[in-house]
């Protein structure tokens, strides 16, 4: 029996250490740009919660290895002495080692509290980056769709500028008509170059596929209670404990059978008893914190959608509004179309800007409808 306790510390001493040594916490999605979903500094952070889990871990998952030299009391020495023999003190050596389940029990559970921590962190760290990046509620595509069509737009407005020169200068049309189209064009302008001034303000609509803030926000919920209860494991793990003692005794001078020696202990802290309703205190405690603390991203990230889906009302409306505009101006367009005249081509000219305006904000209305519907979870308002 003696033999096998010193065979077994013998193999837990090679082998157990190598169990603290945590492989990464956080492994990116394949496949998935968006840096909501994989933010870049939560490899890093898993990484260094991983590794500091595994330092800790490794000295309890590992024997603890002894060893002494002295002199040994009479009352030590083996029962099988010869009367005749002095009891003088003799010298003697020890070791051995001890392991303990209970040390055990609580590496793994510094490690299942780095897994949760890590997976945690990169559920709020990409929720903190969206709402840096969207607090105003601007999209990549649906501003890229509007200065599509304002580009395509403006090279038209030369020639209706050039045209327009021209009647001027045949005493078709006056002076006061050609600055009109002048400004109606310059009007085209301005719109696209505060466009693409807000494409460096605008959330990247690529990195919003896959995203719902809806799921994500109910996901980083659930993954803060995770890492509570796992943190809550860890503190009831030290309650108890299984150690196991063998190792090795020689005084020299005293016969001895055998100089192997190993038990088993068991203890259990009383104070476990009282763990338990102040593990659940803190538990609802947590999780009240976390949803009405008005500094987390939990209460701004509700926040920001409830102000995403009110930008998508809004918009909705809007975007049925400019059906029917570009309706009635495309059928003043075509109204004019054939007629050859060159008043009513003057016309026809100076209901084209407007007709420009609302197909750009019919585009990037119908883009950006698009984006809020995949972040906020509604396609309707």
């Amino acid at each position: 029996m003696n033999r096998c306790l010193i065979f077994l510390f013998g193999v837990l001493g090679l082998i157990a250490p190598l169990a603290a040594q945590s492989k990464k916490g956080f492994v990116a999605p394949e496949g998935n740009p968006s840096p909501y979903l994989d933010p870049p500094a939560a490899a890093g952070f898993c990484d260094y919660v991983s590794g500091v889990a595994a330092s800790q871990a490794a000295p309890l998952f590992g024997p603890v290895l002894f060893g002494s030299s002295g002199n040994t009391t009479a009352e030590l020495l083996p029962s099988s002495i010869s009367p005749f023999t002095s009891v003088a003190n003799r010298t003697r050596f020890l070791s051995g080692g001890v392991w303990s389940v209970g040390n055990f029990e609580r590496g793994l559970a510094l490690k299942r509290v780095a897994r949760a921590e890590c997976q945690q962190y990169q559920v709020t760290a990409g929720l903190e980056a969206f709402l840096q990046d969207n607090s105003e509620a601007l999209t990549s595509d649906a501003l890229e769709a509007r200065a599509q069509v304002l580009r395509e737009a403006l090279l038209h407005a030369k020639d209706i500028l050039s045209r327009s020169a021209k009647l001027v200068a045949a005493h078709v049309s006056t002076t006061q008509e050609y600055h009109a189209m002048q400004i109606r064009s310059d009007e085209l302008l301005q719109i696209l170059e505060q466009t693409d001034s807000d494409m460096g303000r605008a959330a990247k609509s690529k990195s919003l596929e896959k995203l719902s803030l809806p799921e994500l926000l109910k996901k980083q919920q659930d993954l803060l209670v995770r890492q509570e209860i796992e943190e809550s494991k860890s503190r009831e793990a030290g309650a108890w404990d299984i150690s196991l003692h063998a190792g090795y005794q020689r005084i020299l001078q005293a016969p001895q059978v055998n100089p192997y020696f190993g038990n088993v202990t068991l203890t259990f802290n009383v104070g476990r008893l009282w763990q338990g309703s102040a593990e659940k205190r803190a538990r609802t405690g947590f999780q009240r914190w976390i949803q009405e603390d008005p500094t987390g991203p939990s209460v701004r990230t509700f926040i920001l959608l409830e102000h995403l889906r009110a930008v998508q009302t809004a918009e909705a409306e809007r975007l049925r509004q400019t059906d029917v505009l570009l309706d009635d101006l495309q059928q003043r367009l075509e109204s004019v179309g054939g007629v050859g005249d060159e008043r009513a081509q003057a016309y026809q000219d100076y209901v084209w800007f407007d007709y420009i305006k609302i197909k750009a904000e019919h585009a990037y209305l119908v883009a950006h409808l698009k984006d809020l519907s995949a972040v906020a979870g509604r396609t309707e308002p």
